[in-house]
């Protein structure tokens, strides 16, 4: 009797070991997904083995396991990431451009990876665990990308790349202090910090509920979007922090009640009668930008004796001539064709022709960065190849797999929305604000295809919509 007891203990103790084991190995996977292959990366030839793949690998074991026992649209889902992989084969294998479809198909092939690990997870695990670990790991990114933001903000040390190579060719500005981390890219290191940010607010509730917190954060994202020169990230900072404010002030609509807030409008009232009372200087957004942007022009020229003689246009023109210099300048920027707002037109001139010439099967994987090789000149891109239009990107190369992606994601937050309708009309707008920030978020960065959090979209959302479900049905 003794010895049938000691050992249900002793597998009862190996039971908790190997759980925590899981547990642990899914929490690193999380933590080592923003370092990719920059920390420990060893190099197979064809690709770079890291230790964010090598525990994907590892965690992909509880999928082959499990598989059989995963709810059937858990399975419909993998099986169409599945399927859209396959798919992609054939297109290269048809096109015989096996060798520019590499990066694209690898994507898609760590996408039902992600997928795997995290349904894989989610079934091992149980859903309350599942978050758990989901929301520390996500917390724990988010604070890496954001710590050392603010270290690049403060200090102008970055990695070296392609886009430090281009600094050396620039004047000094903001520019330069916009965080980038190991991403290469302003706009890409502000795609992984807003997707996460959304990703917690999707998981968890309790940051979900603390509206002091989200506003500190989407104040500091909007401090590394002014610097990184980003409209779009701006435009998603605008939109939750405003959503937020109008959440507060609901939550809490008792508290400014006019007996509480009268000091505040008075001292409010007091500030816009100082503003209209008062003669102002606007700043070089408004209108001094051209006397401003005068002032850093200088005129370099030789003299008789070779010597160089340094002269500033604001003392060397005219009122006349400068505002004429100025204009001339603006003119040559506005319609300069590699600006980068006329680029990203033109990549969507690129897309639509891409579609309409293949708008059933799709051009292919890596077709996008070949026909924009081919017609660059045509289309005025210069060393551009990537959409910066994620829809555009998968519809133009994948066809019908594409709109069944983005259809089953419209269905899941259509269903998500209506649902929380019905609990609460303020969570709802919510789920909107959600909705809109990462379909804005997918037109930032040059292709986000390419990225982790763009593996991590589907699988979140199914696992909510499921979680969502399960609790309507025994609520």
């Amino acid at each position: 009797m003794f010895l049938i007891l000691l050992s249900k203990i002793e597998m009862r103790g190996s039971i908790n070991i190997r759980e925590k084991w899981i547990s642990t190995t899914y929490l690193l996977w999380w933590l080592t997904m923003p370092f990719q292959s920059k920390v420990i990366g060893i190099s197979l030839g064809a690709f770079t083995l890291y230790p964010n793949l090598f525990l994907s690998i590892i965690l992909f074991g509880f999928f082959l396991i499990q598989f059989k026992g995963w709810n059937n649209s858990f399975k419909l889902v993998q099986s169409f990431l599945l399927f859209w992989i396959l798919y992609g084969i054939m297109q290269a294998l048809l096109s015989n451009s096996i060798s520019s479809s590499f990066f694209d198909i690898r994507s898609l092939v760590l996408q039902f990876l992600f997928s795997a690990v995290l349904f894989g997870m989610y079934f091992k695990l149980g859903f309350e665990e599942f978050k758990r670990i989901s929301i520390k790991g996500i917390q724990t990114v988010l604070f890496t990308l954001l710590i050392f933001g603010l270290f690049e903000f403060f200090t102008g040390i970055h990695f070296s790349g392609h886009k430090t190579d281009e600094m050396n060719l620039l004047p000094v500005s903001n520019h330069f202090y916009a965080p980038m981390f190991i991403f290469d890219n302003q706009n890409t290191y502000l795609t992984y910090v807003i997707s996460f940010v959304l990703f917690l607010t999707l998981m968890d509730e309790k940051f979900k509920s603390n509206i002091k917190n989200q506003l500190l954060i989407w104040s500091l994202i909007y401090l590394f979007s002014l610097y990184a020169e980003s409209s779009l990230a701006k435009f998603i900072v605008y939109l939750n922090i405003l959503f937020l404010l109008v959440q507060r002030f609901k939550s809490e609509a008792k508290a400014y009640q006019l007996k509480n807030i009268w000091p505040f409008l008075l001292s409010f009232a007091m500030i816009i009668g100082l503003y209209f009372s008062n003669e102002k200087y606007f700043g070089p957004l408004y209108g001094n930008s051209a006397a401003y942007r005068i002032n850093t022009i200088q005129s370099i020229e030789k003299d008789s004796l070779n010597r160089y003689r340094v002269e500033n246009a604001n003392k060397k023109y005219s009122k006349a001539e400068q505002i004429e210099l100025i204009e001339a300048l603006d003119s040559i920027h506005k319609n300069n064709p590699y600006k980068s707002t006329n680029v990203r037109k033109q990549m969507i001139n690129v897309g639509i022709e891409l579609i309409s010439n293949n708008m059933i099967f799709g051009a292919g994987p890596g077709a996008f960065d070949k026909y924009c090789a081919v017609n660059k000149d045509r289309f005025q891109l210069k060393t551009q190849r990537s959409a910066h239009n994620f829809p555009i990107e998968i519809i133009s190369q994948f066809g019908f797999v594409a709109w069944i992606y983005l259809a089953l994601i419209g269905s899941i937050l259509t269903w998500l929305f209506l649902n929380k309708f019905r609990q609460s009309r303020i969570q709802a707008f919510g789920l909107i604000v959600f909705s809109i920030s990462i379909a804005v978020s997918w037109l930032m960065p040059s292709s986000f295809l390419l990225l982790e959090v763009s593996r991590l979209f589907l699988p979140l959302i199914v696992i909510c919509y499921f979680s969502e479900k399960s609790a309507n049905k025994y609520a």
